[in-house]
């Protein structure tokens, strides 16, 4: 129970870096969280900060949640388990701590999570889930942003 419980904070920690920010940051001094779509996610990094960045964030974003399953699968642990440990990364990378709970959409996480599924249980059932789930995170991210705006602005 306690290796369960502590992948499952590893795979927040893991999902919580957020290469966006750190290249916003370092490349071009800016904080890219106030530009663009206003998150740490690969396409905001790939706008505000540029191409190359974009998608070493996109590719570093895919492999985490991936990387945090595979932990998990390498201690043999049930599939639930290694599922669970996959949603924190995505939950990390969505809410990390240092950013004031402020990151991504989880939406490359969240696909580099389906991709392992597929591979290795064969489950198309957890792509199409994932798919469906980011999805409804994208609409509902900008669905509650206007309305924020709106509230706030009006």
């Amino acid at each position: 129970m306690y290796l369960e419980l502590g992948l499952t904070g590893l795979g927040y920690l893991l999902g919580s870096i957020s290469p966006g920010y750190f290249f916003g940051k370092l490349v071009k001094g800016k904080d890219i969280r106030k530009y663009g779509n206003k998150n740490t996610g690969a396409t905001n990094t790939y706008k505000v900060v540029g191409p190359v960045y974009g998608v070493i964030a996109a590719l570093f974003d895919f492999a985490k949640g991936a990387i945090a399953m595979l932990l998990a699968i390498s201690l043999g642990l049930h599939e639930f388990v290694v599922y669970g440990v996959g949603l924190f990364a995505v939950i990390g990378h969505n809410y990390p701590f240092y950013l004031g709970f402020q990151g991504g959409k989880g939406v490359a996480t969240s696909l580099g999570l389906s991709l392992l599924a597929i591979v290795y249980y064969g489950s198309l059932y957890a792509f199409l889930l994932t798919l469906v789930f980011v999805l409804r995170a994208v609409m509902i991210s900008k669905n509650f942003r206007g309305r924020i705006h709106g509230w706030l602005s009006g």
